[in-house]
Parts: C-alpha cells; structure tokens; sequence
C-alpha cells in the first residue's frame, strides 16, 4: 500500500471499504511497509497478516520549535513567529559550540557521492543484505532517482500542487548515494536523503564494524549544513550506534509497524519480515 486520502467529511466507512477492495483485489497477497498505530488495529483484527515492529532514531542538531511544537499542538502556530525568533538566536549558539569542538582526524576511510548506482553497487547490497523482504535492485533505485516524486517549490507544477493530496512541493530536496571504503575495499553504501531541514537515511548497506563510519557522515553533514536539524534512520545497527555515541539536543525513537499477509508469505517463502525505511514510497519523499 502506498497513498491513502479520503475527502473530509465523507462518511466514516468509505476508508474502510477501501481497505478491504484493496485487500480483495490482491488476493490477500499484500505487504504494509509502514502503517498508523489505527491501521495496525484494524489490521490486526483481520488476522490474516505477520506483524513486525522496528524502532528507529530521530535526533535533533539544532532548535527547530517552531516547526515542532505547532505540530503537536495548533496553539502554538500563534506563537510561530516567535518560536522562529527562539530558533534562529538558539541556533547561532548552537553553531559556535560546533566550532569549538575539534574534529578526530581519521585517514583510514574514504567516502564518494554518487548520483547512478553501478553493478559493483548491486553485487555489495547483495553480499550485506540476505535477509531484505522486498529487495530491489540498483535499476529499480536509478529508476526512483530519475523519476522525482517530491521536488523543490521553484520546480513545481501550478497544477499539480493544487489537486494532490500527498507530498510533493518543498522547499529543499536532495538525494544521494555514499559509498563508504576503508582503504581500497568497498564496506558500506548508504542512501541520504535531504528534505527541507530534514536528513533521513532510507537505506543502508554495511557491515556491523562500519557502522561508526556512516554515523561519522552523517554528524559531519549536520555539522557542516547549517539549514539541517535533524536525522532519522529505522536502520537497527545505526540507530544502536547513534543513540550511545553520538549527542544531540535531543532525540527520540520511533515505532515502524510493518506487516504481510500470511499467504503472501507462504508464497514467497518469507520467515522473517525486514524492512528498511525506504521501503514502499517512502525513498520518494
């Protein structure tokens, strides 16, 4: 499954019928990347499915209350203005701190940004990754990065952003890959995606001991891009890695809820249910 709307004020079962035509036009041969805690209720009523919960990491660099907090609760969109002000002196603070502190120099790794992923890309996922449920290919992620689902405001179709419902113009996006080497050998590649003033890691691929490595990348990119406030990853190793080595202003987990029908399972021969963040649509937002 991938979007799901219902127009406001339609009636309360209309998501519900929807639900079950989608479950009933797959046979019920279906997967659920990411669900809502209400989604895994209903879900799990239906008891047709394997469920599996992931908790991830989110850990914030820099203030950002002003984006934050009226999330949370709409009386302080009141205050926006000056949450923003809060933000932005906050923030200078934050930065020179991040100047003082001195940087371990580390020669013994390497990193390269690439835009295509090659064959040599494949054959390593394919080396660290044997237990990925629904794995793709570099064909697919080449495909995914030059077909752009959400793109920056200045490149949006009048059109388009006013009839659709799902993500699609923002201020800032970027996607990269990263090939992580220690010495000449290949021990990691990792996706980084940016939107607005947010870093997410939709995928990543390495060994356990090069772990440290990718989180090295990522403190240096929060560090080094001031329009940054944050990271989130679902990736276990990493997320284990981040929460007791590196610090933030504050950080938090998050819960994955993910699920696939019991015949589909059968079918494909899936013991175990792992997913990575990018899985389902979220590589394109």
């Amino acid at each position: 499954n991938s979007c799901w709307w219902v127009r406001k004020g339609a009636p309360a079962d209309v998501s519900m019928k929807l639900l079950f035509t989608f479950i009933q036009n797959w046979d019920q041969k279906v997967l659920f990347s990411e669900m809502t805690p209400y989604t895994v209720s209903i879900i799990e009523k239906l008891n047709f499915c394997k469920h599996v919960k992931t908790t991830g990491f989110r850990g914030y660099n820099r203030f950002i209350l002003s984006e934050v907090l009226p999330r949370k609760k709409k009386t302080f969109t009141h205050f926006k203005f000056l949450l923003n002000a809060f933000d932005k002196i906050a923030n200078v603070f934050v930065d020179l701190q991040g100047r003082i502190k001195k940087e371990k120099a580390n020669n013994d790794h390497s990193f390269e940004i690439v835009d295509v992923l090659s064959p040599a890309d494949d054959a390593f996922i394919k080396q660290v990754e044997n237990e990925w449920t629904a794995p793709r290919t570099i064909e697919d992620f080449n495909w995914i990065a030059e077909n752009p689902w959400v793109v920056p405001g200045n490149e949006a179709d009048t059109d388009v952003k006013n009839r659709y419902y799902f993500s699609y113009a923002v201020t800032r996006f970027k996607q990269q890959w990263v090939r992580v080497f220690r010495g000449e050998k290949q021990v990691g590649l990792f996706n980084a995606t940016i939107r607005d003033r947010h870093l997410k890691i939709p995928y990543v691929f390495c060994d356990e001991d090069a772990t440290h490595l990718v989180s090295g990348w990522i403190m240096n990119k929060l560090k080094n891009d001031k329009k940054l406030c944050s990271v989130t990853t679902f990736h276990e190793g990493l997320s284990k890695y981040l929460r007791a080595n590196e610090r933030f202003l504050y950080s938090t987990n998050l819960p994955k809820f993910s699920a696939i029908s019991t015949q589909l399972a059968a079918n494909a021969g899936v013991s175990r249910l792992s997913f990575q963040m990018g899985d389902g649509d979220v590589i394109f937002t």
